[in-house]
């Protein structure tokens, strides 16, 4: 997505993210995982968590920001993260177009009710959060308006 393709409406967007490519960087290889499915290849490999979550802190609320921002949240989350202890890897996802990137971090063993603090604080539409053996799920923030059985909506 670009800014000038990317969905301005709350379901265009929680259809974009369910849509998206996600990728974690394990040792030099991409692997990929999907909304709606289990992501079985990737907990064999992790084998230390049994929960897990994407979550960015780029880009918030879906507008583009300059890289020097991007990289400063970035490291905001990524401390967050390491000062409870979670366990954490490269994860990254981009549009099925290819034209809108965002890295970000897969999480293990981090609790929704602090994951969602951390999607609020860096003012992210959505997550990505599964258990293990699980499909993936898409955890969107705001008042459901585009219901889907992979979609949970916090408000």
């Amino acid at each position: 997505m670009t800014a000038l393709t990317r969905p301005t409406t709350a379901d265009g967007l929680a259809e974009a993210y369910r849509l998206a490519a996600y990728f974690v960087d394990l040792e030099g290889e991409a692997i990929e995982i999907a909304v709606g499915h289990p992501a079985a290849r990737l907990e064999v490999l992790l084998g230390r968590a049994d929960s897990f979550a994407y979550i960015t802190a780029c880009n918030p609320a879906s507008e583009l920001q300059p890289d020097a921002y991007n990289q400063r949240a970035d490291r905001e989350l990524r401390a967050a993260i390491d000062h409870h202890g979670y366990l954490r890897w490269p994860m990254n996802s981009s549009s099925p177009d290819g034209q809108w990137w965002e890295a970000g971090w897969l999480v293990g063993n981090a609790p929704p009710a602090l994951l969602d603090e951390w999607a609020r604080r860096f003012r992210q539409r959505g997550i990505l959060l599964w258990r293990r053996g699980e499909p993936v799920r898409l955890r969107m923030y705001g008042p459901e308006e585009f219901p889907h059985p992979q979609i949970d909506w916090i408000e």
